[in-house]
C-alpha cells in the first residue's frame, strides 16, 4: 500500500471515530421531539403517540442527493399502506425550507417533510457524518444502482446541495409508548431499512 492510500484509510478511520456519537438502539426510550413540517404542519412525538400512532422517521440527505430522491419515491409507494397500518411517516432532510418546497412541487410527496437545516434531530437521534462510509458507497454496486436510479427520476431538474456530502442515513421506528423499536443506521449512502421488515 502506497503512502497516499495510508493517508485515505487513516482519514477515513480518524473520521469515522469522530463521527461516532451516541446511537440509539432497540429498546431506549427516543428523543422527545416536536417539528414543524415545511407546510407549517406540527409534529409532536407525545400527540402521535397519544393518538396510537407507531412513528417511522427517516433521516435523508438533502434534496439533491439522486439517491434520497430514489428513497422518496420508494416512500411514496408505500405512504398509503403504512398510513393503513397506523404508521405515521416523517422524512427528515439537511435541505433549507425553501430548497424543499421547490423539490415537492416535482416529486409531489404525500408525507410530511421536515427541514433540519441546524442538525437539532439528526443530533437527538445520533444520526451522523462518515467519511468513511461515504467511501464505501463508492464500491458499493448497490449503491451506484440506486445513484443512477434517483438521477433518472430528476429528469431535467437540479436542485442546490445544502447538506453535508458525508451525512449518512437513518431510518427509526418509534411504538405507541415512545420506545426505541428499531434504530437502523445507514452502513453507506443509500442504505435504509427495509420496508417490508417495517410492515411486519
Amino acid at each position: 500500500m502506497d503512502l497516499f492510500s495510508k493517508c485515505l484509510v487513516l482519514i477515513a478511520l480518524i473520521a469515522t471515530f469522530m463521527a461516532n456519537g451516541q446511537k440509539l438502539e432497540k429498546g431506549d426510550k427516543a428523543p422527545t421531539f416536536t417539528m414543524e413540517t415545511i407546510n407549517g404542519e406540527s409534529l409532536d412525538l407525545d400527540n402521535l403517540n397519544k393518538e396510537g400512532k407507531t412513528v417511522f422517521i427517516s433521516f435523508l440527505r438533502y434534496a439533491g442527493c439522486p439517491v434520497c430522491n430514489l428513497r422518496v419515491h420508494e416512500l411514496s409507494k408505500q405512504y398509503e399502506d403504512l398510513m393503513a397500518r397506523n404508521i405515521q411517516m416523517i422524512v427528515v432532510f439537511e435541505s433549507s425550507k425553501e430548497t424543499l418546497l421547490e423539490y415537492t412541487k416535482d416529486a409531489d410527496s404525500p408525507f410530511p417533510i421536515v427541514s433540519d437545516e441546524d442538525n437539532v434531530f439528526y443530533d437527538s437521534f445520533g444520526v451522523k457524518k462518515s467519511f468513511g462510509k461515504v467511501l464505501k458507497t463508492a464500491f458499493n454496486k448497490d449503491a451506484k444502482s440506486k445513484m443512477k436510479k434517483g438521477k433518472e427520476l430528476y429528469g431535467d431538474k437540479e436542485y442546490k446541495r445544502d447538506g453535508a456530502l458525508t451525512r449518512i442515513t437513518a431510518d427509526f421506528v418509534i411504538n405507541t409508548k415512545g420506545i426505541i423499536e428499531t434504530a437502523y443506521y445507514g452502513t453507506y449512502i443509500g442504505d435504509h431499512l427495509d420496508l417490508d421488515s417495517l410492515k411486519k
